[in-house]
């Protein structure tokens, strides 16, 4: 069974502490995965530098909230938080997703490109048929990816991840976007629907362990 809901927990070091902040988080990352909760570890390849992401799936929110209230009398969890606090520019950011279609088993990726769309006011459902029909279909083509729409959010978003082995794995889908008359329609059938669009490209530090070794 396929994790139906992830959490995104977003770190900015302070100037200078990078290298102690991807440290104590691929301590805390690895010590997850050994306790079975499925973990994961990336970083911005472009943007904001010195942040990192912390990636957790569960089946269920009920499972998010086991996970929670562990947290709250975990001393060596809370002993990371005082840790990672101190290394910090701002506040942790944290996202919930939930899996709408998942990725194709596969090699883990060694980068993701993470493609975020936000739907003009009363656009949301007409944006999930749209994105979920897309990606349905380029998966057929055997195009690796996954789409999610995010939980308790400002707004409706839609998020499609790009499973990439290489960044010329990436060239690749570039170059076959150009000529790619679905990619040019995809576009102008959803541009009346949305309000943004987002690009990010990350590298995968620790990747999920195979849903097998829950």
């Amino acid at each position: 069974m396929s994790p139906l809901y992830s959490q995104r927990i977003i770190q900015t070091a302070a100037i200078g502490k990078a290298p102690e902040l991807r440290e104590l988080n691929l301590a805390q990352v690895k010590a997850r995965q050994t306790q079975g909760t499925r973990a994961s570890l990336s970083t911005p390849v472009t943007g904001v530098g010195g942040r990192l992401v912390v990636g957790l799936t569960f089946d269920t929110l009920g499972d998010l909230q086991a996970f929670r209230e562990r947290n709250a009398s975990d001393a060596p969890f809370q002993q990371y938080v005082a840790r990672i606090s101190a290394l910090m520019a701002q506040p942790v950011e944290t996202e919930l997703w939930e899996l709408v279609l998942p990725a194709q088993p596969g090699t883990a990726p060694a980068y993701v490109q993470a493609v975020t769309w936000t739907a003009a006011v009363g656009k949301g459902p007409a944006l999930r048929d749209a994105v979920v029909e897309r990606f349905t279909t380029r998966q057929g083509e055997g195009f690796r990816c996954a789409v999610s729409e995010q939980v308790a959010s400002d707004a409706f978003r839609m998020r499609m991840n790009v499973l990439l082995g290489s960044l010329r794995d990436l060239e690749t889908q570039r170059e076959h976007n150009r000529g790619d008359k679905g990619f040019v329609d995809f576009g102008r059938h959803i541009a009346s629907m949305l309000a943004a669009t987002t690009v990010e490209l990350s590298e995968v530090i620790v990747p999920f362990q195979p849903a097998a070794a829950r």
